[in-house]
């Protein structure tokens, strides 16, 4: 009961001083605004990316593994994943390195061979799992 009487005329002197009655409401409400503010995105896992530009070139022989590739080109073309085929004279590793597109594949008889942007670590790496997954598949069939 002791305890309950203490509680009780600390509660009063609280409510009698106007400046501590004043931080106690103030500063919970502040604390919640700056905190808000400063925290707002940082609990965010998504990270926008823009649409992904991929230039390759098919050099192989092989009809069936051209006919794969371009059914992943169109499937990949849904998840904002643009291939553009190189012409003969363009250069696919200087367009890289100019920043016009995010990769080229190299497409050839002895496998594909990937070249990133090193500026577009994020956009690197959606290119380099999805063509992993699709070698995968076409090893597997």
């Amino acid at each position: 009961m002791n305890i309950f009487n203490i509680a009780f005329m600390e509660i009063k002197r609280d409510f009698r001083d106007v400046k501590t009655l004043a931080f106690l409401i103030a500063f919970p409400i502040v604390l919640m605004l700056i905190l808000g503010t400063a925290l707002s995105n940082a609990f965010t896992t998504s990270i926008p990316i823009k649409d992904v530009h991929v230039l390759y070139k098919d050099q192989s022989t092989n009809g069936e593994f051209s006919n794969y590739f371009n059914e992943f080109i169109k499937e990949s073309h849904k998840s904002g994943v643009h291939f553009k085929k190189a012409s003969k004279e363009q250069n696919g590793k200087n367009e890289v390195e100019r920043n016009r597109f995010d990769g080229y594949v190299l497409i050839q008889n002895d496998g594909i061979k990937l070249y990133l942007n090193e500026g577009n670590s994020v956009e690197g790496s959606i290119i380099q799992g999805m063509l992993t997954s699709f070698t995968d598949k076409y090893n597997v069939a």
